[in-house]
């Protein structure tokens, strides 16, 4: 199984790697410890344990390959980062989403990055929405 950069390569920039690892041992191992050994639920933990894996890692792994940019229009991308360069508040978020400290997929996903640009509140207690989710 693996887990952090194994699983996941990104641009070093980010510098996301031992957390990417931390979080997704403690994610497999949580899932590992849901598997009775006498039935054969190994394969279905460890299917969890990917799902979970990827909806934790997907938003930066966009983020940082450039992939979430290429989705969201030069002009919405724009007003995105001159806003976070004026807005405290955003600028905070965007650091609480780096560092897992919410989910990044509060901030970094298009339709996050178009209401933000668009003059969206900026809400730090922020939950990612299900169509938000993998």
């Amino acid at each position: 199984m693996l887990v952090g950069d194994a699983g996941c390569h990104k641009d070093p920039h980010t510098v996301q790697g031992m957390g990417d690892a931390a979080r997704s041992a403690r994610m497999l191992v949580e899932e590992l410890a849901t598997v009775d050994p006498a039935t054969s639920a190994l394969d279905q933990a460890l299917a969890r344990y990917a799902a979970r894996r990827d909806d934790d890692l997907r938003p930066m792994y966009d983020f940082t390959t450039f992939r979430l940019r290429q989705q969201v229009p030069d002009e919405v991308w724009e007003r995105f980062e001159a806003r976070t360069r004026e807005d405290p508040a955003l600028a905070a978020l965007r650091v609480a989403a780096m560092v897992h400290a919410i989910h990044p997929r509060v901030v970094y996903s298009v339709e996050r990055i178009t209401e933000f640009a668009a003059g969206a509140p900026v809400n730090p207690t922020a939950q990612p929405t299900q169509n938000e989710r993998l």
